[in-house]
């Protein structure tokens, strides 16, 4: 892990992650396989929501206890 000022934070967000399904607001689990796979594969960290902070007096988004 490099020590440093983190520029950039992707943010994707998944609604119900299910099999097989078209309805909206919804993600197939096969597309969500492959997108963590990718992810994984290309040297990103994933994180949750919850583990992502924000500091209203710097207005700056920061990584909460992650290790």
């Amino acid at each position: 892990m490099k020590v440093g000022k983190i520029n950039a934070v992707p943010l994707i967000t998944f609604h119900n992650v299910e099999q097989n399904t078209n309805r909206h607001y919804y993600t197939n689990a096969i597309l969500f396989d492959q997108l963590m796979k990718y992810l994984h594969d290309n040297g990103f960290k994933v994180i949750t929501y919850k583990q992502l902070g924000y500091d209203a007096q710097t207005n700056t988004l920061y990584l909460k206890d992650l290790f």
